[in-house]
């Protein structure tokens, strides 16, 4: 079902665009976070307990923000993925 919307986010995003509609912004954070969310439902599903790979997760989605933020020229894309990166590597200073 995620998946499905993500997609027609997605479409209807770029439809969108093409048409200068306002809440193009809003489609990107919700298909950022809809992605999101079905990365981490499958991480729980099939890799629970492994850290390791979920921080490789959570670091791989804030390196996806910093590029979807410099390709369509979004700040608060750039600025949520260098966060997300510094939140993982404080929780990684924390560990140890």
């Amino acid at each position: 079902v995620s998946a499905v919307a993500l997609l027609l986010l997605l479409v209807y995003a770029k439809r969108a665009n093409a048409k200068n509609i306002e809440s193009v912004p809003f489609i990107y954070i919700a298909s950022a976070f809809i992605l999101l969310t079905l990365s981490l439902k499958l991480w729980t599903v099939y890799f629970e307990g492994k850290t390791v790979l979920l921080i490789g997760l959570l670091i791989m989605h804030c390196v996806l923000w910093i590029i979807a933020g410099r390709l369509l020229n979004l700040i608060y894309f750039i600025i949520s993925g260098i966060a997300g990166i510094l939140l993982v590597v404080f929780f990684l200073l924390l560990q140890f």
